[in-house]
């Protein structure tokens, strides 16, 4: 049974996202500003944070990871960037009122 984390006391709350991992943190600060909020009362302090960007033959990556050991790196999230999309086989679309589409 699903709980609604932001009903629940502040006190509550902040206790269970200092239980979260630092993914599970990042993804709950970017879904509203309540939970956001949320994160920010919780005070997670992270060790130590490394931004890599990697290049690869399609994309380029930005990678973010915190440290959890000595030689232990935790992932975080990571952004792709495209330098180039083939825009070839995209239609622009225009809804129009009797629910059909048009595609030029």
């Amino acid at each position: 049974m699903p709980i609604n984390l932001l009903k629940l006391p502040c006190v509550v709350g902040v206790g269970i996202v200092s239980e979260l991992d630092y993914q599970e943190i990042f993804l709950l600060s970017t879904c509203s500003r309540r939970s956001n909020c949320l994160v920010k009362k919780a005070r997670i302090t992270v060790p130590k944070l490394t931004f890599r960007f990697e290049k690869c033959d399609a994309y380029d990556s930005f990678v973010i990871e915190v440290k959890i050991d000595i030689h232990e790196w935790g992932y975080i999230t990571s952004v792709k960037h495209v330098p180039k999309l083939d825009l070839g086989g995209v239609a622009n679309v225009k809804p129009v009122l009797d629910n059909e589409a048009n595609s030029k």
